[in-house]
């Protein structure tokens, strides 16, 4: 007798357990790609002794992702799979990974023959596993093809940077034909975003760059290859104009003087009034053409010209060379010569020392021609007329002083006198060595030289842009504007500037204004043509002053190159 009824049922009472026959596995991706991890789970019956379990699960199983720390996770732009054995995120960014978990829920079938319960473990979670966004490695600057002289030093620069910030903690190796470079003579920055090297011998190669970093993907980065090529110096020329007062260059370049002449003549523009060039890849010797300005026509008398010299130089490799090319005093821009129209001089200097100087012209009077300026070792010419202004004195080559002045009273001979008034009508003097203000506080002597440096404006700024190179020319004071004044709202002309300025006729006298002298300190040898058999004259340019430079190996007379007019 049964003491309970019962009733036969399709539905297996006893449930399945729910494990994962594929456990996820974390992923390490990028930013740039995105991350898949899954997981499968599985149901399996209880077994009691040697008895095996008939039910053969006919329900499913239901998933869903979870976020430690977030919940559940949700299909969206950057989501899919979320309900699925296959978790995917895309367009990562840096942080966005996590950890996550796959749940597995079995749901059973209906009740119908060999129907099963629920799962006697539901909801069963899988393995928490890692999706990591590491950094990507950018290379924001790529090295640059670079040709250099053998004996020079080149250099490659290049930047990378880390998704995630941390850009301090990428490290860099430079190559050079696939072979790793070390801390070897003639390498600097192997190991670091600039890398500089001595060239030694006439060839090419390749650098590269390897960018490492403990967790970037992928890593490690290289960058481009750029090409190191060595070549045999040339006779190239670099060049910057600028203004004593400005921090920003006007303009800068690089000549090659196997290409033919390099001039500079004197305009109206402020920008140009200092000219530095130097030979960045070898010692030259050059010619050069040099000629100081013209004065001013102050009635229909002749305005006097300046002085024209055609002479030899070599110039040192990275040393300062400056040029200052006058105008005549109407144009207002120094250097200028006297008042009422004195032209300025040309005055070139390696360095704080003045190399060669052709004086500029006087202007003309109401009854006198102005008189022309000296070439290199010549005096000025005196004006013509009443009295006309006398001529600068001629300096015997390597005489000049240390003092200077700029134009003074004829009854004192004072050292520093600014004062431009129509009682300053003796020409002053060029010093020999240049004054400037900012190195004259700093305590340096004029001739002294400043290093490899760049330049500065007259108060001690650096000019942004210019070359580090060995300098010694200070900005600012150095009496070049030393023409003889003639006063205002008379009928004479003023001196011409020069080594020594000429002078303005006397008060009260209407002849033209003295030309300025010219000099040399001996570093320079005149050349001899047919226009100038001495290599050097009195007047010659009836215009702003110029220079021009070639190289003697290249030039086919020494016959002088005047360029085109201003």
């Amino acid at each position: 007798m049964s003491l309970f009824r019962s009733s036969p049922t399709s539905l297996d009472l006893n449930g399945p357990n729910l494990y994962f026959s594929t456990q996820p596995v974390g992923v390490a991706t990028s930013t740039s790609s995105s991350a898949s991890i899954s997981g499968i789970a599985t149901v399996s019956f209880m077994t009691v002794g040697d008895v095996s379990n008939p039910a053969t699960g006919t329900g499913t199983i239901a998933y869903q992702w979870y976020q430690v720390g977030i919940g559940s996770v949700v299909d969206g732009d950057n989501v899919s799979g979320s309900g699925t054995t296959t978790l995917t995120l895309s367009n990562l960014s840096t942080g966005g990974g996590g950890d996550f978990f796959l749940e597995a829920d079995y749901v059973p079938s209906a009740y119908e023959a060999g129907s099963t319960a629920n799962a006697l473990n539901e909801p069963f979670n899988s393995d928490t596993v890692s999706i990591t966004v590491n950094p990507i490695i950018t290379v924001v600057d790529q090295p640059q093809d670079t040709t250099v002289a053998t004996g020079l030093t080149a250099t490659f620069s290049t930047y990378a940077t880390a998704s995630d910030g941390t850009t301090g903690d990428i490290s860099y190796q430079w190559s050079q034909d696939g072979v790793d470079l070390g801390a070897d003579v003639g390498i600097v920055g192997a190991a670091t975003t600039q890398l500089s090297l001595f060239s030694t011998a006439v060839g090419v190669s390749t650098l590269m760059c390897k960018f490492s970093h403990p967790t970037a993907i992928p890593g490690p980065v290289f960058s481009n290859v750029a090409t190191f090529t060595e070549i045999d110096p040339r006779p190239i020329i670099k060049y910057e104009s600028f203004t004593e007062n400005s921090t920003s260059l006007n303009s800068s370049g690089s000549h090659n003087l196997t290409d033919g002449v390099l001039s500079f003549r004197a305009n109206t523009d402020a920008s140009n009034r200092s000219i530095t060039f130097y030979p960045s890849e070898q010692d030259i010797e050059v010619k050069i053409t040099m000629a100081g300005s013209r004065g001013d026509a102050n009635s229909g008398y002749r305005r006097g010209a300046g002085g024209l010299s055609v002479f030899k130089l070599t110039l040192i490799k990275e040393n300062e060379y400056t040029v200052k090319l006058g105008v005549p005093y109407s144009f207002n821009l120094p250097p200028q010569g006297g008042r009422r129209g004195g032209g300025g001089l040309a005055i070139l200097y390696r360095k704080a020392n003045v190399i060669a100087v052709c004086g500029g012209g006087g202007a003309s009077g109401a009854a006198g021609r102005g008189g022309d300026g000296g070439g290199v070792n010549l005096g000025g010419e005196t004006g013509t007329g009443p009295d006309g202004g006398g001529g600068g004195e001629q300096l015997a080559e390597g005489a000049m002083g240390t003092i200077g002045s700029y134009a003074r009273p004829t009854i004192t001979v004072t050292t520093d006198v600014v004062n431009f008034n129509g009682l300053n009508v003796e020409g002053g003097l060029l010093p020999k060595c240049t004054v400037g203000d900012y190195y004259a506080q700093q305590g340096y002597a004029p001739c002294e030289d400043l290093g490899f440096t760049q330049a500065r404006t007259y108060d001690g700024q650096i000019i942004i842009g210019s070359a580090s190179i060995h300098r010694g020319y200070k900005a600012g004071k150095g009496y070049r504007e030393n023409g003889g004044n003639a006063a205002n709202n008379t009928d004479k002309g003023g001196g011409g500037g020069g080594a020594y300025g000429g002078d303005a006729p006397l008060v009260g006298n209407t002849g033209g204004g003295g030309g300025g002298s010219g000099y040399s300190n001996g570093e320079v040898t005149l050349l001899v043509s047919d226009t100038l058999p001495t290599g050097t004259q009195v007047g010659g340019n009836d215009d702003t002053a110029f220079i021009s430079i070639e190289a003697t190996s290249v030039a086919s007379d020494n016959e002088p190159v005047i360029p085109a007019g201003s």
